[in-house]
């Protein structure tokens, strides 16, 4: 027997790209997928640490938590995976129609009324 595969905290981006692109793959033809490669991506990217740790904040005894970006590689590969998606989603959106959803689902009417 082989040994087994090494865990993903492990796995190197590289790895982790190729993985997540081939469950994102899998995900979109309705074949059985699993989420923890590009999760674990986004685990890297963005890590929660106290809000006084973050920079720029010097809060002493702030426990919130806050998400920053730690592993830029991380991030930069998030936006290199996702950004094609999130850009041909919104071309099929119009503001229009968007703000009409948005009142609709809310039952306000002061979009309509403007």
């Amino acid at each position: 027997m082989g040994s087994p595969p090494p865990s993903i905290e492990f796995l190197s981006l590289i790895n982790l790209e190729a993985e997540c692109r081939r469950e994102t793959e899998r995900y979109r033809q309705g074949k059985a997928s699993d989420p923890r490669f590009c999760l674990e991506i986004f685990r890297r990217a963005l890590h929660f640490q106290p809000a006084s740790a973050a920079p720029g904040t010097a809060v002493h005894g702030d426990d919130r938590a806050v998400a920053a970006y730690v592993d830029e590689d991380a991030r930069a590969l998030l936006v290199r995976i996702y950004s094609p998606y999130v850009r041909a989603q919104l071309k099929h959106i119009s503001p229009t129609a968007y703000v009409s959803k948005r009142s609709d689902s809310s039952g306000s009417s002061s979009a309509k009324s403007r």
